[in-house]
């Protein structure tokens, strides 16, 4: 295991710059526009194009793989993104912003395309697991670190841009210069919406509301934090409680997705989630700031486990063979949520107020939650025994994800393979940090 991960540390590190760069632009961002005066709306509708450079990046950069490779695409990629924020610098205007937000998005998409194959190929049924946790903490880590950049200069001024693009061109180096050989790309076609959704109507909603919920809240939680007067290292605190939440939830979570129920668990979590999330705004208003954080921390931990819950409920009613081409579809639906959660989170804020924000998210959670409920009393859920093992993952990788078994892996029928059924082990990564993890 140790010998793997020391094969893939110039991907990890890659990823950890690029992803400094782009924690710190996401924090940006809002908080410029929020400081020139532009209206809510507006911001949650720049925001919300990363999430169509995302799927547009889902939707061809594949093609561009396969057409130049792996290096040259991670490249490209990054040169694209500090491109991207550089000329936001040279232009405020909402139109251009929109659209360079496209363009860092694809940037992203096409970059964790590239990342996925390496992780894929050195993965075995033993170690991606573990791959996989520290390749999330990699760029978890880089993110909430990289929120804490913005501290380093004034939002309006040329050096906390000329910063983001530094390190997104710095990411290229340790991939460029791997001697480890690129791996080969496998074009699967998409499975198509209507069938996916017809197989598993609640993984592919959970997908859905992990992208309306947690694209709305990492887009405009800054944007509400400014109104509300924080700043500086408390709004970094605040945007890195929603980001490590979303990680250090997925181990408790998965516990549980893995010993019960799985429909049984995810109405739990979303209710308890809907509580918190109706909470924060009295939080705020009480300025009981660590209890904010603590609200908010748990909540988008709660948010960003609905993607990986979504992937679990769906790969239970799937074959083997179906996985691949299903990942690809639950991707652009992540996609759509990402797009349509800070758009419509930015119009009501506009039109309702700042604190309508939250209410919003408290009711798709409880819209969420009566959906559950009902999919449970129309269709039997899956038992505990036959369902596939929980996954803990981040934000969605565009391509292939590790938890589909590679090139050194068998792959049997899923419902006679063992090697797809491995129970969770509490928790089966942080047990091994000392020996075999290198963030």
């Amino acid at each position: 295991m140790t010998a793997t991960l020391i094969s893939l540390i110039s991907l990890f590190l890659s990823g950890f710059i690029m992803n400094l760069g782009h924690g710190l632009n996401n924090i940006l961002v809002p908080t410029r526009l929020s400081s020139e005066g532009i209206s809510a709306d507006s911001i949650g509708l720049v925001m919300a194009m990363f999430s169509v450079g995302l799927l547009l990046g889902g939707l061809y950069a594949r093609r561009l793989l396969i057409r130049v490779g792996h290096i040259r695409l991670y490249a490209a990629s990054a040169a694209l993104g500090a491109m991207s924020i550089l000329v936001c610098f040279l232009w405020l205007n909402e139109w251009v912003w929109g659209a360079m937000r496209i363009i860092i998005g694809f940037s992203i998409a096409a970059t964790n395309i590239v990342a996925d194959g390496w992780l894929s190929e050195r993965a075995t049924s033993k170690t991606r697991s573990r791959i996989l946790a520290t390749n999330q903490t990699v760029v978890l880590s880089a993110m909430f670190l990289g929120s804490f950049l913005i501290n380093f200069g004034e939002v309006n001024q040329a050096e906390l841009y000329i910063i983001a693009g530094l390190l997104f061109c710095g990411g290229l180096l340790p991939i460029a210069m791997s001697r480890v050989s690129a791996p080969e790309v496998d074009d699967t076609p998409r499975m198509p919406l209507f069938d996916l959704s017809k197989t598993s109507p609640v993984g592919v909603m959970s997908v859905l509301m992990c992208g309306l919920l947690l694209g709305s809240m990492l887009s405009m939680l800054a944007v509400y934090a400014e109104s509300k007067g924080i700043s500086g290292v408390n709004l970094s605190m605040l945007i890195g409680s929603a980001i490590m939440g979303g990680f250090a939830l997925q181990f408790p979570v998965g516990y549980l997705a893995d010993r019960f129920d799985r429909r049984s668990v995810m109405l739990l979590i979303v209710l308890v989630s809907m509580v918190l999330i109706a909470l924060v705004p009295f939080s705020v208003e009480l300025d009981l700031f660590i209890a904010t954080l603590i609200l908010v921390g748990l909540s988008s931990g709660i948010m960003a486990a609905l993607y990986p819950l979504g992937v679990s409920e769906t790969f239970d009613r799937l074959q083997q063979n179906q996985m691949t081409a299903a990942m690809g579809t639950m991707m652009i639906i992540y996609a759509i949520g990402g797009t349509l959660g800070p758009t419509a989170a930015g119009f009501i804020m506009e039109n309702a107020g700042d604190n309508y924000f939250f209410a919003m998210l408290a009711i798709l959670h409880a819209v969420f939650a009566l959906f559950i409920f009902y999919r449970s009393k129309v269709r039997p859920s899956i038992p505990v025994d036959q369902q596939e093992a929980f996954v803990p993952q981040g934000q969605p990788v565009w391509s292939v994800p590790i938890s589909i078994p590679g090139p050194n892996t068998p792959t049997p029928h899923r419902k006679s393979a063992p090697l797809l059924k491995p129970r969770w082990i509490w928790p089966p990564t942080i047990r091994n940090w000392p020996s075999t993890w290198l963030c």
